[in-house]
């Protein structure tokens, strides 16, 4: 299949292609008013430096992105950025046979997500695509709308970081901004996940099927089925850990006294730092000075470690919701190595739940319960 030049190519009514559009100055297809249900069906959006799609409150109706190819580039490589976005409005977007590929670390620009639907209450759904290589998130949105992402392959997320701790992570954040919103439908359905060890070391994990905090929300159905997740430890299985760290942070660059055990490994996470801060090593300076992510309060510390943790839960993290009326966690297959557990509740309800099927692919014995081994939880081989 040979696909269509977004710059050249007839387009949709109501989308035109701008050369210089995007807020990196490079292309840009935009589908505003006139735009009804467009459907941009085998188009190459990484020509040209790459092009960003986008569309406003005037298209309506359902956007449709098929059998094309978004690939980053300097035309779309801008901090807080994205190579698709649906701006307001309410247009559902449908992604089907395409790949997106954020091309990190060639572009090193922390975008906001590959994917990003700032709509009311629009649905997401995502089939039989990639979205590979992404800075920090693969999709992020405010919509309350249906999610529904099936057949597709995500490999690499959180690979640049801003925060804190490192970017934490998941396949899609729900923004949500409404107070007791319901949430009516999350599903991922037969995705491959993959979080590999060059990560930030704080993806929270794949599946994130939450609201805001504060919020109030409501989460009606939360599905996560026949999913295969493969987790790694941050810096690879031979990173070196470190402890009895003392030191000084100043500018975001921490100072560490001579006489620690083990070694500081860039891309692990370092805890107990001024005012309890935590951070990811971003580099390493010299021997003794490391760049640090995010803003760590500046001052003196004693008695941090470096972790290779990678995720928090391998599979599913609930919290936020004040209700959760159903939840079905069913045969999923799961390399859990890096992570703290396989599913966490942190102290949501949860009226059904159906958890059963879900297996360790490191040991082929079952993932059962939600939580650590001290509560029952079953995550070979962590516990």
């Amino acid at each position: 299949m040979v696909l269509l030049d977004p710059a050249t190519a007839p387009l949709p009514t109501g989308c035109v292609y701008k050369p210089t559009g995007s807020p990196a100055k490079g292309g840009l297809v935009y589908c505003g008013k006139g735009a009804v249900s467009p459907t941009l069906d085998g188009y190459d959006f990484s020509l040209h430096g790459c092009i960003v799609f986008q569309s406003d409150a005037n298209a309506t109706g359902r956007v449709t992105l098929s059998n094309s190819k978004f690939v980053n580039g300097p035309g779309c490589s801008f901090k807080f950025g994205y190579l698709i976005k649906i701006v307001n409005g309410n247009s559902d977007l449908l992604l089907i046979n395409d790949l997106i590929d954020e091309a990190y670390p060639q572009y090193t620009t922390p975008l906001v997500a590959s994917v990003v639907t700032n709509t009311a209450t629009a649905s997401l759904t995502v089939l039989n695509s990639a979205i590979l290589n992404a800075s920090s998130r693969p999709l992020s949105g405010t919509s309350s709308g249906p999610l529904d992402i099936e057949n597709s392959v995500f490999a690499g997320f959180v690979l640049s970081s801003t925060a804190n701790t490192g970017q934490h992570g998941e396949l899609f954040l729900h923004g949500c901004p409404v107070v007791q919103a319901v949430y009516a439908s999350i599903v991922y359905r037969n995705n491959v996940i993959l979080v590999p060890a060059d990560c930030n070391g704080t993806v929270t994990a794949p599946f994130y099927p939450n609201g805001l905090s504060e919020k109030e929300n409501e989460i009606h159905s939360f599905v996560a089925d026949h999913n295969v997740v493969v987790t790694n430890y941050a810096g690879g299985v031979n990173s070196a850990v470190a402890s009895n760290i003392s030191g000084s942070v100043a500018n975001n660059i921490m100072t560490v006294d001579a006489g620690y055990t083990g070694a500081i490994t860039v891309q692990s996470t370092v805890v107990r730092l001024p005012k309890g801060a935590a951070a990811t090593v971003m580099s390493r300076i010299s021997d003794l000075q490391y760049q640090l992510s995010g803003s760590v309060p500046d001052g003196t510390f004693t008695g941090a470690n470096t972790m290779r943790v990678t995720t928090s839960a391998a599979l599913a993290e609930m919290a936020y919701a004040v209700l959760y009326h159903y939840v079905t966690i069913t045969n999923n297959f799961v390399d859990p190595t890096g992570s703290f557990s396989c599913v966490q509740n942190l102290g949501s309800p949860v009226g059904n739940l159906d958890m059963s099927g879900n297996e360790s692919l490191v040991t082929g014995t079952p993932i059962t319960g939600v939580g650590y081994g001290a509560g029952g939880a079953h995550c070979p081989p962590l516990f």
